[in-house]
């Protein structure tokens, strides 16, 4: 008994001469809606990511950093405009942390690039030109590391500007709080510091 509702059935009945196109007919049908499918399930932020992307304004001056805006809206990206507005050299650093602002980690002058075991906060270092996350390494209070490892980041010269780039695979959630700090010996604990705010 033949099979009347089959798609090769009908392809058999017709001439060899339409039997071609209608096949590549089917299969681009098919790619389509696939296609289709695909394009659908994605978010807008994967098909246009420079449309969530932020800028931020951002002063280094002897003493003190500013951030501008200092609250952006949820996007996946973040280029920093980094302008050193003061005499001495500075180094500039994004970190996410659940430590307050003022009371990073220091050792020896510097913000450290580690973390230890006992402490109950974290922190995920943004470095590099794509925000590469480095999280801070576990270690024992009783073992520290020979010789401190302080976080580093770029150098920026006194009238320097420098873009930073930092990008993510998806939209960061409300609420997110990033330190943008300088981390050259002595500049934070003397104020050079500020907060950015995900709205």
């Amino acid at each position: 008994m033949k099979k009347v509702g089959t798609f090769g059935y009908w392809l058999r009945r017709l001439p060899l001469a339409r039997r071609v196109p209608v096949l590549v007919a089917t299969v681009l049908g098919i790619l389509l809606v696939a296609f289709t499918i695909v394009l659908m399930s994605c978010t807008p932020y994967m098909l246009f990511p420079a449309l969530y992307t932020e800028e931020v304004a951002v002063e280094i001056g002897d003493g003190w950093v500013t951030a501008e805006p200092g609250s952006i809206n949820r996007c996946t990206g973040i280029n920093c405009q980094v302008t050193n507005a003061g005499s001495e050299t500075h180094m500039f650093i994004v970190v996410e942390t659940d430590f307050a602002p003022d009371e990073l980690p220091v050792e020896n002058s510097q913000v450290r690039s580690y973390t230890y075991i006992d402490e109950p906060q974290t922190m995920i270092w943004w470095i590099g030109r794509y925000g590469s996350e480095q999280r801070a390494r576990e270690l024992p209070p009783d073992v520290p590391p020979l010789p401190p490892e302080p976080a580093e980041g770029p150098l920026i010269a006194p009238g320097e500007t420098r873009l930073v780039q930092l990008a993510w695979d998806m939209l960061l959630e409300s609420g997110r709080v990033f330190v943008l700090f300088c981390n050259c010996p002595g500049h934070y604990q003397r104020g050079e510091y500020t907060t950015l705010t995900i709205k």
